[in-house]
């Protein structure tokens, strides 16, 4: 704008326009050029006969660039790999290399493997701080520190990898806690006369550094009890080589970084204060604030590497190989990036929606430019076939800049030794002792597999080992003493319906108050936030839902214990299944066909987001396998999801069939996960 504001001001001044490149082969600068003459935003086209097509000082038309494909993006970093040390097999020098990604978060796992397959790399880029396993364990201990009566906190400072407690103690510990019915500081305490512990010393050492930061809380500052806890629980001498261990400049850094910033607040603010810290520290880690994210800049690890870094840090640099890894649609194009905290462009341009996507879409391709014209002798883009997401994979695409950048070479890359990926990708993440093998075991004795157990163990194998395997302390978000209260109401108003009395709206209500009020430990804030929530929705599902209902009602929170055989599988014999169903109608007092319902709160999904993201879709499936195991005289047709609504969303219904294939998917994904359990494959 400021540049055509100028000719017009001055028509009669000479255009002088710079169209040689002391950098690129001919064949970057097409593709380059035939990608950002798709912007509209140039002076090219306003200003008469003016033209920018740039030519190689050095006439040399080198190789066109090329797309290879990976199969999944769980192999791209490989592919990657492959590409690299073919490279420096040819004697390209490490440095000359240069992996360019669009995002920060993609620069780790790209780091891990290359470092893996022992190829050199500097890694230029910020991460997330507060990420750091190291600073977690920090975080995690501070919020024992602050309350040690509440017992998932105390359960994860345990945990932490810098007190060295052994796992088979902290799980009979947990178990013995729930047995006992008490709190785990009341069970620390006791623990001068446990006989039974493998190291006793280690959860003593612990107990005591925990318990003592907490009792100095008042005589300390923020930064004083910082630098007690971080020596105190041997963070700091396993990041900085102390004690035997061996210096890691990266942990170190985080640690150092982390200890800085929480001096910089204090001595900005001088009555901060711990709690104020802990406030600080949630605020930050909240996803809807992602773009306030405390991040830190990763040392250098070697003098001379491959480049690795975003295409954003690579502006004003050069290499004889670029590559731009993971260069799918959606992702360097039209991406998706929510913003917590911006000004809206509106406000400032006077853009509407579609001018804002038109704006930052010329931006996205003018990144893809820059990041292209980092190349001097060789351009490679990279893209998977497949994407994943959790347990489900699906197809992508390459971004439309690559056809925007002309008709370019295409090929499909197999990966030079997949075996050895895959034994990388699923190395376990603890090798377990005998002892913790055997108390593993023996809590499988009795264990019966749940809906929310299987979908643990398909996210995150390790969060189904502490969650549900473990049982480690969980903190209860208030979010889930909302839906038990409602619940319980919904339950009530069931039981009465069986009864011939229905629940009338105030009865309704008054079941979800007492259920918040008796049954729940929640702070006076919650309290009140969840109370004005139940007041806000449930007179409006009440009346659209229940008042003038009169199902025929089978089952109220049906309590189901069976197991699952396959005779047409000689390896499992029996698989242990529970669950637990919210209602069951019956199509009329002497039918057999029944509706199968399950209530959610929250925000309503959509029958496709429910059928994609899969775990509510598993649910009902799942539902459907325990009916079939348990042999009742009924027949399901009908697996419903009744979302209540909160706040401006009205009660939705959402109604499936799971057909015979979809309960034999499920049959197979129990099978797998269950073998996989009882391996201790975690």
């Amino acid at each position: 704008t400021n540049i055509l504001s100028f000719h017009d001001r001055f028509p009669k001044a000479p255009v002088i326009t710079l169209t040689e490149s002391y950098r690129c082969t001919q064949s970057i600068l097409d593709a380059a050029g035939s990608l950002i003459a798709n912007n509209t935003e140039r002076l090219v086209g306003k200003i008469e006969g003016l033209k920018k097509d740039l030519t190689a000082v050095s006439k040399e038309v080198g190789e066109k660039p090329q797309l290879l494909f990976s199969p999944s993006d769980m192999t791209e970093p490989w592919m990657l790999a492959d590409i690299v040390e073919e490279r420096l097999k040819k004697g390209l020098q490490p440095e000359d290399i240069a992996i360019l990604v669009q995002t920060n978060k993609e620069l780790i796992p790209l780091y891990d493997v290359l470092i893996a397959r022992g190829i050199p790399v500097q890694m230029t880029g910020k991460v997330d701080l507060l990420t750091h396993p190291f600073v977690r364990q920090a975080i995690a201990i501070l919020r024992a520190v602050e309350n040690p009566q509440k017992s998932e906190a105390l359960a994860a400072a345990l945990a932490c990898e810098c007190f060295d407690c052994h796992p088979a103690d902290l799980a009979q510990l947990f178990a013995k806690r729930i047995e006992e019915e008490k709190t785990l500081a009341t069970q620390l305490l006791e623990l001068d006369i446990e006989q039974s512990l493998r190291n006793k010393k280690t959860l003593l050492y612990a107990r005591d550094v925990l318990f003592d930061l907490h009792n100095k809380l008042g005589s300390r500052t923020v930064i004083e009890t910082l630098r007690h806890l971080l020596e105190e629980t041997g963070l700091l001498a396993l990041a900085s080589g102390k004690e035997g261990k061996k210096f890691d400049p990266i942990d170190f850094a985080a640690l150092q970084e982390f200890y800085d910033r929480i001096s910089q607040r204090a001595y900005e603010e001088p009555h901060f204060t711990f709690s104020s810290f802990l406030s600080d520290l949630t605020y930050y880690q909240e996803p809807q604030y992602s773009d306030l994210r405390l991040s830190y800049s990763l040392p250098h690890l070697t003098e001379k590497g491959v480049q690795l870094m975003t295409a954003h840090q690579s502006k004003g640099k050069e290499f004889e190989t670029v590559i731009l890894a993971n260069f799918r649609d959606r992702h360097w194009d039209r991406r998706f990036n929510p913003s917590a905290l911006s000004i809206p462009e509106d406000l400032l341009f006077g853009w509407k929606k579609d001018q804002k996507a038109f704006e930052k879409h010329q931006d996205e391709r003018r990144l893809a430019y820059v990041a292209m014209t980092r190349a001097k002798k060789e351009l490679i883009f990279t893209c998977p076939k497949e994407l994943t997401t959790g347990d489900k994979t699906r197809e992508v695409s390459p971004s439309a800049f690559f056809a925007e950048a002309g008709t370019l070479p295409e090929e499909l890359r197999e990966l030079k030794d997949p075996t050895n990926v895959s034994i990388l990708l699923h190395k376990p993440v603890r090798k377990f002792d005998k002892e913790m093998e055997a108390f593993l075991k023996e809590r499988l004795e009795n264990y019966a597999l749940s809906v929310t157990a299987l979908n643990h163990f398909l996210e995150d194998p390790q969060i189904f080992l502490q969650v549900d395997l473990l049982r480690v302390p969980q903190e209860h978000e208030p979010s889930f003493a909302y839906g038990s209260a409602v619940h319980d109401a919904l339950k009530k108003w069931a039981l009465t319906v069986q009864q011939g009395k229905p629940l009338n709206q105030e009865g309704f209500l008054q079941v979800f108050q007492t259920y918040l009020e008796e049954r729940e430990l929640l702070t006076d804030n919650e309290k009140a936030r969840l109370t004005k929530i139940g007041e806000e929705s449930l007179p409006r599902y009440f009346q659209q839902k229940l008042a003038e209902a009169s199902p025929t009602i089978y089952k109220v929170e049906f309590a189901v214990l069976t197991h699952f055989e396959d005779p047409s599988d000689p390896v499992v014999t029996s698989i242990p299944l529970k669950g637990t169903i919210d209602r069951i109608d019956l199509y009329a007092p002497d039918s057999s066909l029944a509706k199968v319902i399950d209530y959610k709160t929250g925000r309503p999904k959509t029958e496709k987001q429910i059928r994609d993201e899969g775990d509510y879709f598993r649910q009902l499936a799942f539902y459907a396998l325990l009916l079939e195991q348990k042999n009742l005289p009924i027949e399901p047709q009908e697996f419903v999801l009744e979302f209540i609504g909160e706040g401006s969303e009205h009660p939705v219904t959402r109604a499936f069939s799971i057909t015979q294939s979809e309960l034999n998917d499920l049959k197979k994904v129990v099978k797998e996960v269950w073998g996989r359990i009882t391996s201790l494959a975690f």
